[in-house]
């Protein structure tokens, strides 16, 4: 008898895409500062760009700052541009 495996309940990050997804944060909408464009040899891949704008949302969104977000993990897989994305 085979059991079924339950699929990890990911909270943080489905609270994160509900408020991307909100009209209120789309009109506060996260744009890299210029110097760090600037300073890329090439612009973020679309999943760089959301794990930024999501980073972001946990450090300056008062909906986050009861929870004190101040261990991060960025879980990508190897030449994805983790790099690059630190240095965001």
């Amino acid at each position: 008898m085979m059991s079924k495996v339950k699929p990890k309940s990911l909270p943080l990050y489905e609270e994160l895409l509900e408020m991307d997804a909100d009209i209120f944060v789309q009109t506060d909408a996260f744009e890299h500062p210029e110097y760090i464009k600037r300073n890329l040899v090439h612009t973020y891949r679309d999943y760089q760009e959301e794990a930024m704008r999501f980073f972001h949302y946990t450090q300056s969104s008062e909906l986050f700052n009861y929870r004190f977000i101040n261990h991060v993990l960025f879980n990508m897989a190897t030449g994805s541009g983790k790099t690059d994305l630190m240095a965001g």
